[in-house]
């Protein structure tokens, strides 16, 4: 089974309001990036126990959001 995940950070559990959390001089940005890496990872894992044997992953947010070197390196990022 082939598995595509779009991502973004507005979407992540705990990211409560745009301008603190979601832009680059937001004081919680590189918060929201990693709780972001570790959704995904979390339902990467979930993926993986239901078959899938592909898991492509899109960073939906402009100045990507997803941090590379958290990221479960069974799955391929996309970016752009």
């Amino acid at each position: 089974m082939r598995v595509y995940i779009m991502t973004d950070l507005e979407g992540v559990a705990g990211v409560t309001n745009f301008v603190d959390w979601c832009t680059p001089a937001g004081r919680y940005y590189d918060t929201a990036k990693e709780l972001l890496t570790q959704e995904v990872n979390a339902a990467v894992d979930g993926f993986i126990a239901g078959g899938a044997t592909e898991i492509v992953v899109a960073d939906g947010h402009g100045a990507g959001a997803i941090n590379p070197l958290l990221l479960d390196p069974r799955v391929e990022l996309m970016r752009g």
